[in-house]
């Protein structure tokens, strides 16, 4: 049986759906004719019992539930859904889906953690920028599990400095696609002071700066130093950073990995290194346990089913509901 994790957020959508090894076929039929997805990176595969795939990174444009429900059109058209157990939602997007489609709703923090676990059990810290939030985690091992405790977090307040939001808008603003943001930082000679405690004074900052002659590169550099200055001062201000930490960053190609985090009760080490940093191959939002945790529960409850006239645009969610 094949399950599903579903990471929405503020600015982008991913899907993750992992399989038995009697799913081979499916999953086969899905990669081989679906555009929007692909097999799950051999270095991770190695830590799931079966099959595995991930949908491209893709925005939503301010409507998550239009994305959402063309997503998993897109899955459902390809993969029967008598073969789907269960389906879970997190990201900031998440309640109003759960809502729609009577699933569960998954905490961020603890699938951020159970992705670690499952993928990278050596990572102790992990650094988090989405599109609306950014986040510090401090981890520990479970005794006796091979799950790794919370024992420490922090998150930046209602202000959007230091969120990828504000550097997607910046970027648009200067005529840059955020996932070229990092190839063109690294052409710039120096970086133009922006301030990073307030988006206000940033985009004022960057005007005055391209006033005095600084290069978009630099420019752009400027803000990217302005962004790491807060996360530091104000996330993880006084914070320990215990080795290894990680760092899947926002800004990113369309290759992602952390969706299929926990989507498998029974969490495998896996023999690859983790990176420190790298901007190619994560991108933000992670995702859920898409997999029937009736063996250990979590204390997550399950939201109402919302009765709205419009639920017929659907599809079927018997499957769904019945993962609770």
């Amino acid at each position: 049986m094949i399950n599903i994790g579903l990471d929405i957020g503020s600015i982008s959508l991913k899907l993750a759906a992992v399989g038995r090894r009697e799913d081979a076929a499916a999953f086969d039929t899905l990669l081989a004719k679906g555009k929007s997805f692909v097999a799950l990176p051999p270095p991770l595969a190695g830590g799931l019992e079966g099959p595995a795939a991930l949908s491209h990174y893709r925005r939503i444009h301010y409507s998550p539930i239009q994305s959402a429900f063309d997503l998993l059109k897109e899955f459902y058209d390809l993969v029967p859904e008598s073969q789907v157990e269960g389906i879970r939602v997190t990201g900031t997007a998440s309640p109003l889906i759960a809502r729609i489609l009577g699933i569960y709703l998954e905490n961020e923090f603890k699938a951020i953690a159970r992705a670690v676990a499952l993928f990278y059990p050596e990572v102790r810290t992990v650094f988090e920028m989405g599109g609306a939030s950014s986040k510090y985690l401090l981890l520990d091992p479970v005794a006796g599990s091979e799950r790794l405790g919370i024992l420490d977090y922090s998150s930046q307040g209602e202000c959007a400095a230091g969120t990828g939001s504000f550097l997607d808008q910046q970027a648009s603003r200067l005529q840059y696609r955020v996932e070229e943001i990092g190839e063109v930082v690294c052409r710039a000679g120096c970086a133009a002071r922006i301030a990073g405690r307030c988006s206000v004074f940033a985009k004022s900052d960057m005007v005055h700066a391209q006033q005095k002659g600084y290069s978009t590169e630099e420019i752009l550099k400027g803000l990217c130093e302005a962004v790491a200055r807060n996360f530091k001062s104000g996330i993880a201000k006084g914070k320990p950073v215990v080795p290894s930490p990680w760092f899947p960053p926002w800004p990113s190609s369309a290759r992602w990995r952390r969706t299929a985090a926990c989507a498998t009760p029974s969490p495998r080490s896996s023999a690859s290194s983790p990176p420190t940093c790298s901007c190619r191959s994560f991108t933000p939002g992670w995702a859920l346990w898409a997999r029937r945790c009736s063996s250990s529960k979590t204390g997550a409850s399950a939201p109402s089913r919302a009765s709205t006239s419009s639920s017929s645009t659907w599809p079927k969610r018997s499957r769904w509901a019945r993962s609770r």
